[in-house]
Formats: structure tokens, C-alpha cells, sequence
């Protein structure tokens, strides 16, 4: 009997490179060029459309693919010094990015029309904080393990080390990843000085539970007069069902809203999309630390 060893390294690293093409095959400017899907180009709205629906349709097997690519490569790493900092500060937070985005879409699915409820809206807005934050805790986590095999940043203290600067970059020396971060400044500026900031700093976006249309405002005037009704007449069982009726108006609003500046984003297209370029970032950042991963870790300055 012919002897078979599995190979997992190579198995890795083909998830790893499947996986980098898959999410960018579904980033929004690449949909429509790639020969996967087919888009429908009779006008700009059923594009956009078609696009929206390939990315919600996709998105959980390109998540659960990049996650098992991801961090199984991450707890293959053979130096212990590096591999914790990135197993416990990117791969942990990757877990936490794949529930987030899983629930997301169960939540709030494409098509959805009853507005959400207190609960529902909660769960949205937190996974929405976890997911933005998490994005740059990972490449934080990608910036101290620099510090651990580049002798150039040896002294550099883990507090300082932030690869989204060009100063700590350049310490490092690597065209590859000038490259990298040089085709996603837009994207990075947008979601630290956009969406982080805010998080973390301001006032933060949310998906609201509805928005109301004019039929729905003079439903509840009539829900509200028939409400004022039943407790003149201190009927409570019909006033509490009015007041459930009352809370069911309103459709569901597929849009970030910013109450700072009255501004919105499209829910499902920012999300997934956003989703996607984190996850070709990632890959592209664990393919580039990888081979300094068999050197012997510098020690770190706290």
C-alpha cells in the first residue's frame, strides 16, 4: 500500500491563496470583471443589485474558508514568541470578526421589511463596533509581531509600533508591504479615521430599528386615538395590543447612519465589502510575515 502524508503546510497555504482570490473576486469594483458571476448590465441599479446579492450569497463560505486558512497557518508558526502575539492578537480576533459577520446577515438579511427590534438593533450595532475595531486590532497585532523578528525595530517599544504609518514602515524595509498598504490607504483611511474614530471616540454610526413613511405616521395617529380609547375605558388587554401593533410599523432602514453629521452608508454593500478587503489585507500580511517567521524573535520592549 502506497504511503499518503498529508501535508498541511501545503494544504494551508493553498486555502490561504484560494481564499485571497475568492475575496478579492468579490470585492465591489472586481465583481463584475470576474468570471465567476454573472451580472446582469441592463441598468446601473440591477448591477448594483446583482452585486449586492452575489457578495450577501458568498460571504460565509468565503469567511469560514479565510478563518481555517488564517489561523490554521497562524498556530503552525513554529516560534512560540511569534506565534502568540499573533494567535491571541489576530487569529482571536478573526474568530470574533466570523460571529459578528455571521449574525449580521441573519439579523438584518437582504429583503428584510419589519423593522428591527430593541433587541435586534443592539445586536446590529454591537457587531458592528466589533467588527471595525477588530479590523485594526489585527494589524495591530501584525505591527508588535514586526517588532519581534525585524532587528531594525528591536528597541522599538510595542506601544509605538503601528504599521499603518509610513515611519514604522520604512523600518522595516519591505517593498512588498509598502505595496500592500499603499493599495489600501483609501480603505484604511476610511475605516480608522471614518468608522474607528467614531466607535471609539465619537459618537458612534448605528443601523436604526426603522424609518417611518407617511402612511405608517398616520397609522400610528389612528393606532395612537384608539390607544387614548381603550384606556378611557381601562381596557388594558386592547391597549397593550395596540401598542404592540404600534411598534410593529415602520420598515427596516438599510443604512449606517452618523448622528454627528447627519451622513449614511449603505448597510449590506459596506459591510460585506469591507469584510472582503480585511480579509485579502490579512492574507496578503500573514503572506509577508511568514518567512521571518523561522528567524529568531528579537526581544520585545514593552
Amino acid at each position: 500500500m502506497r504511503d499518503v502524508t498529508f501535508d498541511s503546510d501545503e494544504y494551508l497555504k493553498e486555502e490561504r491563496l484560494r481564499e485571497r482570490r475568492n475575496s478579492n473576486e468579490l470585492l465591489w469594483e472586481n465583481i463584475e470583471e470576474s468570471r465567476r458571476w454573472r451580472i446582469s448590465k441592463r441598468t446601473e441599479d440591477k448591477t448594483d443589485a446583482d452585486k449586492i446579492s452575489i457578495q450577501f450569497h458568498h460571504y460565509h463560505p468565503a469567511t469560514a474558508q479565510f478563518y481555517i486558512a488564517f489561523s490554521g497557518t497562524i498556530q503552525g508558526i513554529a516560534n512560540d514568541y511569534i506565534r502568540s502575539i499573533l494567535l491571541y492578537g489576530a487569529a482571536r480576533r478573526a474568530s470574533s470578526i466570523f460571529r459578528s459577520i455571521t449574525k449580521l446577515p441573519r439579523v438584518a438579511p437582504l429583503g428584510r421589511e419589519s423593522p428591527l427590534s430593541q433587541e435586534e438593533m443592539t445586536e446590529v450595532n454591537d457587531c458592528l463596533l466589533l467588527l471595525y475595531v477588530h479590523y485594526i486590532g489585527v494589524i495591530d497585532a501584525f505591527s508588535i509581531a514586526y517588532t519581534r523578528v525585524v532587528p531594525s525595530l528591536e528597541r522599538c517599544k510595542e506601544r509605538y509600533a503601528d504599521l499603518l504609518t509610513e515611519k514604522f514602515r520604512s523600518k522595516i524595509g519591505s517593498s512588498e508591504l509598502e505595496k500592500i498598504f499603499t493599495q489600501n490607504d483609501a480603505w484604511l483611511f476610511r475605516v480608522k479615521d471614518k468608522l474607528l474614530n467614531r466607535f471609539v471616540h465619537r459618537v458612534p454610526p448605528y443601523v436604526p430599528p426603522s424609518v417611518f413613511r407617511p402612511a405608517h405616521k398616520e397609522e400610528f395617529d389612528r393606532l395612537s386615538e384608539e390607544g387614548s380609547r381603550a384606556l378611557a375605558k381601562r381596557d388594558m388587554n386592547l391597549y397593550g395590543e395596540i401598542e404592540e401593533e404600534k411598534e410593529r410599523l415602520g420598515e427596516f432602514f438599510p443604512w449606517i447612519c452618523f448622528i454627528d453629521d447627519n451622513e449614511f452608508m449603505p448597510f449590506h454593500s459596506t459591510v460585506l465589502d469591507d469584510l472582503f478587503r480585511f480579509q485579502v489585507l490579512a492574507l496578503d500580511l500573514l503572506e509577508e510575515i511568514l518567512p521571518r517567521c523561522t528567524v529568531s524573535a528579537v526581544p520585545s520592549v514593552k
